[in-house]
């Protein structure tokens, strides 16, 4: 008679059936509560914008300047490998087929947690960077809309596959500013010493606009790439009523070094603070008297996103006394700035209203011109 010896396989179910245990064992602890991000508590490491300016957006300022989100996550269990995958396409990144195919890029990996809840901070560029056509906060597409990106926070035996758990942050991705194509600078005229009223008009479509920057620089010669020259000026853009008429400014041969249209400005050659959607002119100040000047308009959107620049215009502040000069020899007769006039003449006042009235006609003479 022959004996037939069968090997042991206790040994190797053993494993398998710790591994079943243990897996039991994780999805009951997971009955009672799921991973969650607690979105009450999601704060930003620099400035947060108010509740009517998206203060969750990914702007481009906030990509640059590093702008990042901490996140609050609860119910974790202790072990479990926990990952973050950011989809622009609206994909279900729990599916091991949409991140394989690169529809969700994995921004952060963690290999068994510690805790049953932590603090996650995630970088603004690195959402920015998930989203298809973004390098280095560079959004190479053309549509200016904000992009809907959802953050997948991700728990299971792998940081792979299978998913046992996860959780879902919705927040949007903005990194282009407006670009009407009916904005354009229409005037730039001196409105006295050191200012100058610039006009644009107005777009038709202002769903992306939020309001407009006037930008100026002593007028010269175009940079051939991407130098430094001289600043803007100063003082502050006083809005005025919607839309102006068309008239001079000295588009043809007006150009500085660091302004180009066409692209966007770079923020130190913005000339005072912006003016409402609906505005279409502003009146900049602080500028050197006697000197050329260019000036160009761009929109900012919801998250203060700049749009590209428009074409430019070129002015010169004039001294206030030339428009006494002009009024002389228009046949003014009135003097300087009196109370009264013992001779019945036209008081200080009346003389002022004059001068007004003949800037103001000055202007429109220049702009019939």
């Amino acid at each position: 008679m022959s004996v037939r010896w069968i090997p042991e396989r206790r040994g190797r179910l053993a494993p398998a059936l710790a591994a079943c245990v243990a897996l039991s064992a994780t999805l009951l602890a997971r009955e009672a509560a799921a991973v969650t991000v607690e979105a009450g508590q999601v704060t930003r490491t620099g400035t947060t914008r108010d509740t009517g300016h998206g203060p969750y957006d990914v702007s481009y300022a906030d990509c640059i300047g590093n702008n990042d989100f901490e996140f609050v996550l609860s119910n974790l269990v202790i072990g479990d490998n926990l990952s973050v995958w950011v989809t622009g396409s609206g994909s279900d990144c729990t599916s091991l087929q949409q991140r394989d195919l690169g529809n969700c890029v994995q921004i952060y990996a963690e290999s068994a947690v510690s805790q049953t809840s932590v603090t996650l901070g995630l970088g603004a560029a690195a959402i920015a960077g998930a989203m298809s056509g973004v390098t280095a906060c560079v959004d190479s597409g053309a549509n200016t809309d904000p992009r809907v990106a959802k953050l997948y926070f991700m728990v299971g035996a792998s940081t792979v596959d299978p998913v046992v758990d996860f959780d879902v942050y919705t927040t949007n991705v903005d990194l282009l500013g407006p670009n009407p194509t009916s904005l354009a600078i229409e005037d730039a005229q001196p409105a006295g010493e050191s200012s100058v009223v610039v006009d644009w008009a107005v777009p038709t479509d202002l769903s992306d606009v939020q309001g407009y920057q006037v930008y100026c620089e002593k007028a010269g010669p175009a940079l051939a790439s991407g130098g430094t020259g001289g600043g803007g000026g100063g003082g502050g853009a006083v809005g005025g009523s919607g839309g102006s008429s068309t008239g001079t400014g000295g588009a043809a041969g007006c150009s500085a070094p660091n302004l180009t249209p066409g692209e966007v400005p770079s923020a130190a050659f913005a000339c005072g603070s912006s003016v409402a959607a609906n505005t279409g002119t502003g009146t900049v100040e602080g500028l050197e008297t006697g000197v050329l000047y260019a000036f160009g308009v761009s929109g900012h959107d919801l998250v203060s996103n700049e749009g590209k620049l428009t074409e430019l215009r070129c002015a010169t502040p004039q001294p206030v006394d030339e428009f006494f000069k002009l009024y002389r020899d228009a046949g003014g007769q009135a003097g300087g700035c009196r109370l009264a006039d013992p001779a019945g003449g036209l008081t200080g006042l009346g003389a002022l209203a004059g001068l007004a009235g003949l800037a103001l006609g000055l202007r429109r003479a220049r702009r019939r011109a």
